[in-house]
């Protein structure tokens, strides 16, 4: 994973809806890469999804997001579907030279149970292929990586899916959000407002303006930004190399010229000593202080200070990309092809030809 916080789109990814337990997604679907690193992102998306069918949703979501919050939240919660006691997993049918299976009297083939509890088929040649294999270690064996008690924050270091996950209590029902408040106080806790002024102070010596230079730096380095970090966080990155190549010649002209209106060479390292000289100095006071102004915003933002990075950083380091996905999902004992809407895959013909000799 990269060191700068990356826009890669995996929280919708992981929000998919092959299945509506986690132990299903491992029983009947191929799509396990997420199962890696995701795991508890994945459960937590489905203990949400199941909250729907509560008796009563409100007060079942508000409980959803106390829990988060005070990272506490139980994700075995909803990893197991409680009817579920055996997983089996289809193997391929392989038959050798001139052997058959054995019909029944309707033509289907004439598979019944073992007692290990598997499918088997019975060849005319009295050979018995197993159908089925037992996948309940295995599925058992991924279930207990889920955490009891999930926190949010120290499992998010890029930030992006704390970002996902605060878009979700945003939109959440208001009367949601009336009956979390009277659980806890909100603006202590990860799903707190932040403010843009939070970014603007975190990011502010990185958005040095004209007035930080000295009136006699032609070359205007670092380019002076005509804009402050919460602006630049909305721009496209073409719009801000356009704004900012014009900005750092706009600055050389100005300089050039009122270096023949400034006849002294006085430093600007106080105020009010000079006129039309700037105090370039508080550009280093900011650097110099940047590290203790990230240590306050990191303890007053708490489990939140990560989102603060990622949204920084997202449109620079975005690498989403879009790739058709296939998967497979058992579905009534079939396997079926299908993609990340349950869309079934089929196979395209045309009724004519393109061939222009036919």
């Amino acid at each position: 994973m990269s060191a700068i916080p990356s826009k890669t789109g995996v929280p919708d990814i992981v929000n998919s809806k092959l299945t509506n337990t986690v132990d299903f997604h491992i029983a009947s679907t191929n799509f396990n890469s997420i199962l890696r690193s995701y795991i508890n992102f994945l459960a937590l998306s489905k203990y949400y999804d199941s909250l729907k069918y509560e008796a009563d949703p409100i007060t079942a979501e508000a409980t959803f997001w106390e829990q988060l919050a005070n990272s506490n939240i139980n994700l075995q919660t909803f990893a197991k579907n409680p009817k579920a006691t055996k997983y089996l997993s289809r193997l391929q049918l392989e038959l050798n030279d001139g052997e058959f299976l054995k019909l029944t009297e309707s033509g289907d083939p004439l598979v019944y149970i073992s007692a290990a509890g598997n499918l088997i088929a019975e060849t005319t040649e009295d050979r018995e292929i197993p159908l089925t294999k037992d996948g309940t270690d295995k599925v058992n064996e991924q279930l207990s990586e889920i955490k009891t008690s999930f926190d949010i924050a120290s499992e998010d270091q890029n930030g992006e899916f704390i970002a996902w996950w605060l878009d979700k209590y945003r939109k959440s029902h208001n009367k949601v959000k009336e009956v979390l408040q009277t659980k806890l106080n909100i603006e202590d806790t990860i799903l707190q407002e932040i403010s843009e002024s939070i970014g603007f102070i975190s990011y502010q010596y990185l958005t040095p303006q004209g007035r930080y230079m000295h009136y006699a730096d032609e070359d205007s380095d670092p380019t002076p930004y005509p804009f402050n970090s919460i602006i630049d966080d909305k721009l496209e990155l073409d719009t801000r190399k356009n704004i900012l190549g014009l900005s750092r010649r706009t600055e050389s002209i100005f300089k050039r010229n009122i270096q023949q209106v400034i006849k002294t060479t006085d430093l600007g390292d106080s105020a009010h000593k000079e006129n039309l000289v700037t105090d370039h100095f508080y550009y280093k006071r900011l650097k110099e202080n940047q590290s203790e102004i990230s240590e306050v915003i990191s303890v007053t933002l708490g489990g939140a200070f990560n989102l603060l990075g990622w949204l920084t950083t997202n449109k620079v380091s975005n690498k989403q990309k879009t790739v058709p996905g296939v998967f497979e999902l058992v579905v009534e004992n079939s396997k079926e092809e299908v993609d990340l809407l349950l869309n079934k895959i089929q196979t395209l013909k045309r009724p004519f030809s393109m061939d222009i000799l036919s």
